[in-house]
Protein backbone atom coordinates (compact mmCIF):
# COMPACT_ATOMS: atom_id res chain seq x y z
CA UNK A 1 0.00 0.00 0.00
CA UNK A 2 2.84 2.38 0.81
CA UNK A 3 4.37 1.73 -2.61
CA UNK A 4 1.08 2.30 -4.44
CA UNK A 5 0.50 5.53 -2.55
CA UNK A 6 3.95 7.11 -2.49
CA UNK A 7 6.25 5.41 -4.98
CA UNK A 8 6.00 6.81 -8.52
CA UNK A 9 7.80 3.70 -9.79
CA UNK A 10 4.67 1.73 -8.96
CA UNK A 11 2.28 4.35 -10.27
CA UNK A 12 1.53 6.31 -7.12
CA UNK A 13 -2.09 6.02 -8.21
CA UNK A 14 -3.48 5.68 -4.68
CA UNK A 15 -2.17 9.08 -3.65
CA UNK A 16 -5.60 10.68 -4.12
CA UNK A 17 -8.76 10.35 -6.18
CA UNK A 18 -7.38 12.48 -9.02
CA UNK A 19 -4.29 10.27 -9.32
CA UNK A 20 -6.49 7.17 -9.37
CA UNK A 21 -8.73 8.63 -12.07
CA UNK A 22 -5.75 9.69 -14.19
CA UNK A 23 -4.17 6.25 -13.87
CA UNK A 24 -7.37 4.51 -15.00
CA UNK A 25 -7.80 6.85 -17.96
CA UNK A 26 -4.32 5.94 -19.20
CA UNK A 27 -5.24 2.20 -19.08
CA UNK A 28 -8.66 1.94 -20.81
CA UNK A 29 -7.89 -1.69 -21.77
CA UNK A 30 -8.29 -2.60 -18.09
CA UNK A 31 -11.81 -1.22 -17.81
CA UNK A 32 -15.00 -3.22 -17.29
CA UNK A 33 -18.58 -2.52 -16.20
CA UNK A 34 -18.78 -0.02 -19.08
CA UNK A 35 -15.68 1.78 -17.87
CA UNK A 36 -16.86 2.42 -14.33
CA UNK A 37 -14.34 -0.03 -12.83
CA UNK A 38 -10.78 -1.09 -13.64
CA UNK A 39 -8.82 -4.22 -12.79
CA UNK A 40 -5.07 -4.69 -12.38
CA UNK A 41 -2.72 -7.42 -11.22
CA UNK A 42 0.57 -6.88 -9.42
CA UNK A 43 2.96 -9.81 -8.91
CA UNK A 44 5.75 -10.31 -6.42
CA UNK A 45 7.93 -13.41 -6.11
CA UNK A 46 5.38 -15.29 -3.98
CA UNK A 47 2.12 -13.35 -4.15
CA UNK A 48 -0.28 -11.83 -6.63
CA UNK A 49 -2.43 -8.82 -5.82
CA UNK A 50 -5.66 -8.27 -7.75
CA UNK A 51 -6.63 -4.62 -7.57
CA UNK A 52 -10.05 -3.21 -8.42
CA UNK A 53 -10.45 0.55 -8.78
CA UNK A 54 -13.76 2.41 -8.96
CA UNK A 55 -12.60 5.98 -9.64
CA UNK A 56 -16.15 7.34 -9.97
CA UNK A 57 -17.30 6.24 -6.52
CA UNK A 58 -16.97 8.44 -3.47
CA UNK A 59 -16.64 5.40 -1.20
CA UNK A 60 -15.45 1.83 -1.64
CA UNK A 61 -13.39 2.83 -4.66
CA UNK A 62 -10.56 0.41 -3.90
CA UNK A 63 -10.30 -3.30 -3.17
CA UNK A 64 -7.15 -5.45 -3.09
CA UNK A 65 -7.11 -9.24 -2.78
CA UNK A 66 -3.91 -11.15 -2.11
CA UNK A 67 -3.27 -14.68 -3.42
CA UNK A 68 -0.48 -17.21 -3.45
CA UNK A 69 0.91 -16.58 -6.93
CA UNK A 70 1.44 -20.24 -7.83
CA UNK A 71 -2.05 -21.18 -6.65
CA UNK A 72 -3.67 -18.35 -8.60
CA UNK A 73 -1.75 -19.23 -11.77
CA UNK A 74 -2.75 -22.88 -11.40
CA UNK A 75 -6.41 -21.99 -10.90
CA UNK A 76 -6.45 -19.69 -13.94
CA UNK A 77 -4.83 -22.38 -16.05
CA UNK A 78 -7.53 -24.88 -15.08
CA UNK A 79 -10.24 -22.25 -15.69
CA UNK A 80 -9.19 -22.03 -19.34
CA UNK A 81 -11.03 -25.33 -19.86
CA UNK A 82 -14.28 -23.45 -19.32
CA UNK A 83 -17.36 -24.14 -17.22
CA UNK A 84 -19.45 -27.20 -18.02
CA UNK A 85 -23.24 -27.19 -18.01
CA UNK A 86 -24.70 -30.68 -18.02
CA UNK A 87 -27.92 -32.65 -17.73
CA UNK A 88 -28.68 -34.43 -14.43
CA UNK A 89 -27.25 -37.53 -16.14
CA UNK A 90 -23.89 -35.81 -16.76
CA UNK A 91 -24.36 -35.30 -20.49
CA UNK A 92 -22.60 -32.08 -21.43
CA UNK A 93 -24.93 -29.44 -22.93
CA UNK A 94 -22.45 -26.61 -23.48
CA UNK A 95 -19.41 -24.84 -22.04
CA UNK A 96 -18.76 -21.18 -21.43
CA UNK A 97 -15.59 -19.27 -20.62
CA UNK A 98 -14.87 -18.34 -17.03
CA UNK A 99 -16.60 -15.00 -16.38
CA UNK A 100 -19.24 -15.38 -19.11
CA UNK A 101 -22.97 -15.31 -18.41
CA UNK A 102 -25.87 -17.70 -18.71
CA UNK A 103 -29.52 -16.81 -19.17
CA UNK A 104 -31.96 -18.69 -16.96
CA UNK A 105 -35.57 -18.73 -18.16
CA UNK A 106 -38.00 -19.76 -15.45
CA UNK A 107 -41.13 -21.80 -16.03
CA UNK A 108 -43.20 -18.60 -15.66
CA UNK A 109 -41.24 -16.76 -18.38
CA UNK A 110 -39.06 -14.62 -16.11
CA UNK A 111 -35.46 -14.28 -17.31
CA UNK A 112 -32.32 -13.86 -15.25
CA UNK A 113 -28.77 -13.31 -16.54
CA UNK A 114 -26.03 -14.52 -14.19
CA UNK A 115 -22.22 -14.26 -14.28
CA UNK A 116 -20.51 -17.65 -13.85
CA UNK A 117 -17.13 -18.33 -12.25
CA UNK A 118 -15.06 -21.48 -12.52
CA UNK A 119 -14.33 -23.07 -9.13
CA UNK A 120 -13.14 -26.48 -10.29
CA UNK A 121 -14.22 -29.04 -12.88
CA UNK A 122 -17.33 -29.94 -10.88
CA UNK A 123 -18.24 -26.69 -9.12
CA UNK A 124 -19.36 -23.30 -10.39
CA UNK A 125 -20.40 -19.98 -8.91
CA UNK A 126 -23.55 -18.70 -10.63
CA UNK A 127 -24.41 -15.19 -9.54
CA UNK A 128 -23.69 -15.27 -5.82
CA UNK A 129 -24.46 -18.96 -5.31
CA UNK A 130 -22.08 -21.93 -5.36
CA UNK A 131 -23.26 -25.16 -6.99
CA UNK A 132 -22.06 -28.60 -7.94
CA UNK A 133 -22.73 -28.71 -11.68
CA UNK A 134 -25.00 -31.75 -11.30
CA UNK A 135 -26.88 -30.10 -8.43
CA UNK A 136 -27.56 -27.05 -10.61
CA UNK A 137 -28.77 -29.26 -13.47
CA UNK A 138 -31.16 -31.10 -11.15
CA UNK A 139 -32.57 -27.83 -9.78
CA UNK A 140 -33.16 -26.48 -13.28
CA UNK A 141 -34.90 -29.67 -14.43
CA UNK A 142 -37.01 -29.95 -11.27
CA UNK A 143 -38.20 -26.34 -11.56
CA UNK A 144 -38.86 -26.51 -15.30
CA UNK A 145 -36.22 -23.87 -16.09
CA UNK A 146 -34.03 -23.64 -19.19
CA UNK A 147 -30.45 -22.36 -19.41
CA UNK A 148 -28.57 -20.98 -22.42
CA UNK A 149 -25.07 -19.49 -22.72
CA UNK A 150 -24.48 -15.78 -23.30
CA UNK A 151 -20.99 -15.99 -24.73
CA UNK A 152 -18.94 -12.79 -24.51
CA UNK A 153 -17.33 -13.85 -27.80
CA UNK A 154 -20.65 -13.04 -29.49
CA UNK A 155 -21.76 -9.47 -30.25
CA UNK A 156 -24.87 -8.03 -28.61
CA UNK A 157 -26.50 -7.63 -32.05
CA UNK A 158 -25.63 -8.22 -35.68
CA UNK A 159 -27.14 -8.24 -39.16
CA UNK A 160 -27.82 -11.35 -41.20
CA UNK A 161 -30.06 -13.19 -43.63
CA UNK A 162 -32.23 -16.20 -42.95
CA UNK A 163 -33.09 -18.80 -45.61
CA UNK A 164 -36.86 -18.28 -45.55
CA UNK A 165 -36.79 -14.47 -45.67
CA UNK A 166 -35.48 -12.43 -48.59
CA UNK A 167 -34.47 -9.49 -46.45
CA UNK A 168 -31.72 -8.42 -44.09
CA UNK A 169 -32.67 -8.84 -40.44
CA UNK A 170 -31.12 -8.26 -37.02
CA UNK A 171 -30.23 -10.92 -34.47
CA UNK A 172 -29.88 -10.28 -30.75
CA UNK A 173 -27.65 -12.50 -28.61
CA UNK A 174 -29.62 -14.92 -26.47
CA UNK A 175 -33.03 -14.22 -28.05
CA UNK A 176 -35.01 -16.39 -30.43
CA UNK A 177 -36.17 -14.99 -33.75
CA UNK A 178 -35.13 -11.76 -35.41
CA UNK A 179 -36.42 -8.30 -36.25
CA UNK A 180 -36.55 -6.25 -39.40
CA UNK A 181 -33.53 -4.17 -40.40
CA UNK A 182 -35.33 -2.22 -43.13
CA UNK A 183 -34.37 1.04 -41.41
CA UNK A 184 -30.73 0.36 -42.31
CA UNK A 185 -31.06 -1.44 -45.64
CA UNK A 186 -33.64 0.54 -47.66
CA UNK A 187 -34.80 -2.58 -49.45
CA UNK A 188 -31.35 -3.90 -50.34
CA UNK A 189 -30.67 -7.54 -49.53
CA UNK A 190 -27.12 -8.36 -50.68
CA UNK A 191 -24.69 -10.35 -48.55
CA UNK A 192 -22.15 -7.61 -49.29
CA UNK A 193 -24.38 -5.11 -47.49
CA UNK A 194 -24.73 -7.53 -44.54
CA UNK A 195 -20.93 -7.71 -44.27
CA UNK A 196 -20.62 -3.91 -44.50
CA UNK A 197 -23.22 -3.31 -41.79
CA UNK A 198 -21.62 -5.89 -39.51
CA UNK A 199 -18.19 -4.38 -40.21
CA UNK A 200 -19.46 -1.03 -38.94
CA UNK A 201 -20.47 -2.79 -35.72
CA UNK A 202 -17.11 -4.57 -35.45
CA UNK A 203 -18.78 -7.96 -36.01
CA UNK A 204 -16.68 -10.59 -37.76
CA UNK A 205 -17.98 -13.13 -40.27
CA UNK A 206 -17.38 -15.90 -37.73
CA UNK A 207 -19.48 -14.07 -35.15
CA UNK A 208 -22.26 -13.42 -37.66
CA UNK A 209 -22.37 -17.10 -38.65
CA UNK A 210 -22.55 -18.13 -34.98
CA UNK A 211 -25.35 -15.64 -34.30
CA UNK A 212 -27.37 -17.06 -37.20
CA UNK A 213 -26.82 -20.58 -35.85
CA UNK A 214 -27.92 -19.47 -32.40
CA UNK A 215 -31.22 -18.18 -33.75
CA UNK A 216 -31.83 -21.14 -36.07
CA UNK A 217 -30.47 -24.03 -33.98
CA UNK A 218 -30.44 -22.78 -30.39
CA UNK A 219 -27.82 -20.88 -28.39
CA UNK A 220 -26.51 -23.99 -26.65
CA UNK A 221 -25.64 -25.61 -29.99
CA UNK A 222 -21.87 -25.78 -30.75
CA UNK A 223 -22.59 -24.00 -34.04
CA UNK A 224 -23.50 -20.89 -32.00
CA UNK A 225 -19.88 -20.51 -30.89
CA UNK A 226 -17.68 -18.34 -33.17
CA UNK A 227 -14.58 -20.40 -32.37
CA UNK A 228 -16.03 -23.08 -34.65
CA UNK A 229 -15.73 -20.88 -37.77
CA UNK A 230 -12.87 -19.55 -39.85
CA UNK A 231 -12.29 -15.91 -40.79
CA UNK A 232 -14.71 -16.21 -43.70
CA UNK A 233 -17.49 -17.52 -41.48
CA UNK A 234 -17.18 -21.09 -42.77
CA UNK A 235 -17.47 -24.00 -40.31
CA UNK A 236 -14.12 -25.44 -39.27
CA UNK A 237 -14.08 -29.13 -40.02
CA UNK A 238 -12.79 -31.34 -37.21
CA UNK A 239 -9.39 -32.80 -37.90
CA UNK A 240 -9.29 -36.56 -38.29
CA UNK A 241 -6.15 -38.58 -37.80
CA UNK A 242 -5.27 -40.64 -40.83
CA UNK A 243 -3.87 -44.12 -40.64
CA UNK A 244 -0.35 -42.86 -40.91
CA UNK A 245 -0.89 -40.71 -37.81
CA UNK A 246 -2.43 -43.65 -36.01
CA UNK A 247 0.66 -45.70 -36.69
Amino acid sequence: MDALIHDEQYGGFLKDSDAMRDFCQTHPESGFNNGFAFGFRADTAQYSYLIRLNPCKGEENLSICCYRRDWLDSHMKHAEKGIRFITPHYKEKFRIADGDKVRIRRFDGQVFDRVCRYIDDCHVEIGNELYHICQFAEIMERNGNSVIPLRSSLPAVCYGKVPEKRAIVMFERGFDGYRSASFATKGRTSQKLVDELNGELGVTKAQAAAMLAGVMRGWADPAADPKNYDEQGQPIKPRHRDRGDAR
